[in-house]
């Protein structure tokens, strides 16, 4: 199984939790885990486009061949991303955000698994 999908568990999670009792006035503390989240999710996102994008690209060189190359790149991938993302990254987290505390009733049924009216 992927890193990133392990890490996306625990993340679906605290967004699914925190749109069960999200209102707009929500606590502070809880708008900030959101935030925090939404931003992880956001960079695991990216660092998948990015894995993606990579492998996808021109064929290897002969320093392919060290043993450690594929794991520093994925952590060299995983900074970057992280990094661009806490800086507003492409605006998923933002509007990830903006989705949850504006509409939580239509949130929690998609979360739990409804299809809606699609």
């Amino acid at each position: 199984m992927n890193p990133a999908s392990l890490q996306m568990k625990p993340m679906a999670h605290a967004l699914e939790s925190f749109s069960a009792r999200a209102t707009p006035n929500a606590d502070p503390r809880d708008v900030q885990k959101l935030k925090k989240a939404a931003t992880e999710f956001e960079s695991i996102l990216l660092a998948n486009w990015w894995s993606a994008m990579k492998q996808s690209g021109l064929p290897g060189s002969e320093e392919d061949t060290d043993p450690g190359k594929d794991t520093l790149d994925q952590l060299g991938i995983q900074a970057m991303c992280t990094a661009v993302a806490n800086k507003g990254g492409l605006g998923i987290s933002a509007m990830l955000v903006r989705s949850l505390l504006s509409n939580p009733a239509r949130t929690d049924g998609l979360l739990n698994g409804d299809q809606g009216d699609a």
